[in-house]
């Protein structure tokens, strides 16, 4: 089952297995898997970020609060992630002026190469050498984003391309 549309179902699941063996190694697994969906599932508040930019100024994520917010996990060095630059750069173009606004977190170990890869950005690109947010949100593949509405709350993961495109629109004309 897909964690994002049936959490409702692992969390009942996670509760009755619980009960019934709560000294099974299988089963303190799987509650805590089911804990880190639970933290960043939709509708929660997206959790803090606080990175630098090129010019080393920390920005907050909790900075972007009153606008509709795209974070962006990426590398350089990732094809698909080059791929959806367009994208990226379409929706900036389109929407930044109604409020739409494009954290980009790379996770490069290179601060040389991130910074020529950021050429022609103009949104907000940080870097997290460390992969610290990654790590944290559980971030197995990139490109990776995550949808936040203007309460920094989650609206949808891992959108792409098309779907991304879509989603995005929506957000500025419901």
């Amino acid at each position: 089952l897909d964690k994002e549309d049936y959490l409702s179902t692992y969390v009942m699941l996670d509760s009755a297995l619980s009960k019934k063996f709560p000294n099974l190694k299988i089963v303190s697994d799987f509650h805590e898997s089911v804990e880190k969906m639970r933290f960043l599932a939709k509708g929660q508040t997206m959790p803090e970020i606080e990175l630098k930019d090129k010019n080393g100024k920390t920005i907050k994520l909790s900075s972007l609060k009153g606008k509709v917010v795209l974070i962006d996990f990426w590398a350089t060095w990732c094809g698909p992630c080059k791929a959806e630059i367009p994208t990226l750069k379409k929706l900036y173009t389109m929407y930044h002026d109604q409020g739409l606004e494009i954290y980009s977190v790379s996770v490069d170990q290179n601060k040389e190469s991130w910074k020529n890869g950021i050429l022609g950005k103009d949104w907000i690109n940080v870097i997290d050498t460390e992969g610290v947010y990654a790590k944290k949100f559980e971030v197995e593949t990139i490109p990776y984003t995550i949808l936040l509405d203007k309460d920094l709350k989650i609206v949808a993961k891992n959108l792409r391309s098309t779907d991304l495109y879509l989603r995005v629109s929506d957000m500025f004309y419901r």
